[in-house]
């Protein structure tokens, strides 16, 4: 059974109320923003607030090459791993004959400006009359979505996470499965995937459709095989080819528009991972990265000048206090990002020594209750943010999965749901092509290795894999 790697403290699941002040919504706009958007966002409060005296940008390397996004993780073949990364226009005009700052401009002027899946998703979050506990819930859904918008968690582990009762994340989630966009979003199977999107657009087709989907997903996707469906269903034939064609017209991956907007991406890590002079692997912050501001404290002195007006004294204090707030925002930003960035370095010190098999299980809950804060806190510090380490450059959420029993009574340890699929991976890779391993056998392999899981369970790793089923990948002699 999936097991979480730290055990949750309820007691200090922090609540959030309905209202939430001005102060405390910015701080977690400007938590939430991956650099990029945060550069342009800080330069349009800048030129609104006469009290932020300069904008401090960091600086970006023109002649890097871009990140490739095949190649970002390379440890994480085997995992979900296909966020998109935000990028935005350059954020002001290049002083006069700043070749640099020219150039840069006309870079970023030039690349396309995508929403994320995950940006997408979370605009739908906060859009819907999902209650505190609810919008909690849909994150913490959003975060453990595979590559092709499959729910890679259960609704179980959900609750466990996120101390709700199972069934507030049943109705949160099919809230979202029947509201969100793409259609199929958030589906827990190809089948119940392929079902949420007939119903997004119903044809009179539609109820037979789904019942295929439902009950002869294998027949499906061995080819159709129309003769047996018909024969399992009590349709006619003329009847489930037309459901069949219904089906087909579907998009296979509903959020394979998302992946397809920016084929450049580049993306700057703001924690590095090193070495300590123990030897232990720490997580530390590169104040270099991110943009900062300057407050004009010059415009103090006119608070006391007697000649200025009441009104004009009250201009100077509130935009003042505006800077002073988006300062301790991008202080508190700097610092939550830390806080989670050492969280997972410390729980994680064998996968930077061993690699992504050595990936243990973790949660936002399990982060939340060792930092302090909240889960959504430490989601939104979690998306868009990444980290340089000697295995490669990682988004802060890469290291949030659930995870599987290995071994038995005083020596059980857990393995990261990302570690399976690796070992899912591995086994395909080596069958014989001829008479490819089945979930059952594929499941006894693992069972024998000392991995507690189901065969259901392996049957959807394969899918979040891509993997085709044992019939569909067997070489024909």
């Amino acid at each position: 059974m999936p097991i979480q790697s730290l055990s949750l403290h309820q007691s200090q699941r922090q609540k959030q109320t309905m209202t939430m002040s001005p102060l405390q919504r910015q701080s977690l706009d400007i938590l939430q923003l991956p650099l990029m958007a945060l550069e342009q966002k800080i330069r349009e409060e800048a030129e609104s607030n006469p009290a932020i005296e300069e904008v401090v940008s960091p600086s970006l390397e023109l002649d890097a090459p871009p990140i490739d996004r095949d190649g970002l993780e390379a440890e994480a073949e085997a995992s979900e791993n296909d966020d998109d990364i935000q990028i935005h226009d350059a954020p002001s005009p290049a002083p006069a004959g700043d070749d640099a700052e020219e150039r840069r401009r006309y870079m970023f002027e030039s690349l396309r400006q995508p929403v994320s899946l995950e940006q997408h998703l979370r605009s739908q979050i906060l859009t819907s009359d999902f209650t505190p506990e609810e919008e909690s819930i849909a994150e913490t859904l959003v975060a453990n979505l595979s590559s092709t918008g499959l729910l890679a968690v259960t609704t179980a582990e959900v609750a466990e996470v996120t101390g709700a009762p199972i069934a507030d994340v049943e109705r949160t989630l099919a809230k979202m499965q029947a509201e969100f966009d793409p259609p199929g979003i958030a589906a827990r199977s190809a089948s119940e995937r392929i079902v949420l999107q007939l119903r997004a657009t119903p044809r009179p087709a539609t109820p037979l459709a789904e019942r295929i989907a439902r009950d002869c997903i294998d027949d499906l996707a061995a080819g159709g095989r129309e003769a047996a469906i018909a024969s399992r269903l009590g349709a006619t034939r003329e009847a489930v080819s037309e459901a069949i064609a219904l089906i087909k017209a579907l998009p296979p991956n509903p959020v394979a528009e998302f992946d397809a907007i920016a084929p450049t991406d580049y993306v700057i890590p703001e924690i590095e991972v090193v070495r300590d002079k123990s030897g232990r692997w720490v997580a530390q912050y590169d104040a270099d990265t991110a943009p900062r501001i300057v407050v004009n404290e010059s415009l103090r002195q006119y608070l006391e000048d007697d000649s200025m007006s009441a009104d004009d004294k009250s201009y100077i204090r509130e935009h003042l206090h505006g800077a002073e707030a988006l300062a301790r925002s991008l202080e508190q930003r700097s610092e939550t990002i830390l806080r989670v960035g050492q969280a997972i370095v410390e729980h994680q010190q064998d996968f930077f020594n061993f690699g992504v098999s050595r990936l243990k299980p973790l949660t936002l809950g399990d982060v939340a209750a060792k930092i302090g804060r909240h889960e959504t806190t430490v989601s939104r510090a979690a998306a868009g943010k990444y980290m340089r380490s000697p295995r490669g450059i990682f988004e802060l959420r890469y290291f949030f999965s659930s995870g599987v029993r290995v071994g038995d009574g005083d020596g059980a340890s857990a393995l990261s749901n990302k570690a399976v699929m690796e070992k899912i991976a591995s086994l395909v890779k080596g069958e014989n092509p001829e008479n490819p391993y089945s979930d059952q056998e594929l499941t006894d392999i693992l069972v024998r290795g000392g991995v507690d899981i189901k065969r259901r369970t392996v049957a959807k790793y394969r899918d979040i894999l891509h993997i085709p089923t044992s019939s569909r990948r067997r070489r024909r002699q």
